[in-house]
């Protein structure tokens, strides 16, 4: 049970930046579903993440001291990059019901 606890904060807090941030209404729907799959994400980087950095002991031999540094910009890149896919994939879900089916998006 306690396993989930990160999942479940990171559920709603994203899901709560992805509702309330934007200058534009987002349904609660929405803001959930890219808020659950950017948390599920980020678990999924973190055990990544550290098992790259238990498992290869290369990046300390390669930067010494430094080691530490590319590793904190790989992890902020990485941060980034979940939360604003899921920011697009959320504002991309109300695009789609907002279109007609079967009519080409424009240009």
């Amino acid at each position: 049970m306690l396993d989930l606890g990160p999942l479940v904060l990171g559920v709603a807090a994203l899901t709560s930046m992805f509702y309330l941030v934007p200058n534009t209404k987002v349904r609660l729907r929405d803001a959930f579903a890219g808020g659950l799959i950017a948390s599920m994400a980020f678990e999924l980087g973190k055990r990544g993440f550290t098992t790259y950095l238990v498992k290869m002991p290369t990046y300390k031999a390669l930067y010494g001291a430094f080691a530490v540094l590319p590793m904190f910009l790989l992890w902020v890149y990485f941060s980034w990059l979940v939360t604003l896919v899921a920011a697009m994939m959320t504002a991309n879900l109300a695009l789609t019901r907002r279109r007609p089916a079967g009519k080409p998006a424009r240009a």
